[in-house]
């Protein structure tokens, strides 16, 4: 946890960041280009990527630990689109603890 997949296919690195809910859009950060983005992997796992060139770049990692109900919400809602519900809250279930930030 907390580091980047080595071998993490550009295609399917892309995609996850086309479709991930963004979190802390206060300026520095904008809608455009959010501090934190929250997604789910076709295996259900969460990934969460962060700035580390603000405006240029991220760096992303499965996530674990707090995570509010709504954001978790949003994410089970992703998961339910890929069909990959179950596995979602398998690792809800292994690697989140329900409740605080970051939350919608």
């Amino acid at each position: 946890m907390g580091k980047c997949p080595a071998g993490f296919p550009a295609d399917r690195r892309q995609a996850l960041l086309d479709r991930a809910i963004p979190h802390i859009t206060r300026p520095p950060y904008s809608e455009a280009f959010p501090k934190r983005l929250y997604v789910v992997d076709r295996d259900g796992t969460i990934y969460t990527a962060q700035t580390t060139n603000p405006g240029d770049s991220y760096h992303g990692y499965p996530y674990t630990g707090r995570m509010g109900s709504r954001l978790i919400a949003a994410l089970r809602a992703l998961a339910r689109q890929d069909g990959c519900e179950k596995a979602f809250d398998a690792w809800v279930k292994s690697h989140i603890t329900v409740g605080g930030p970051p939350d919608l």
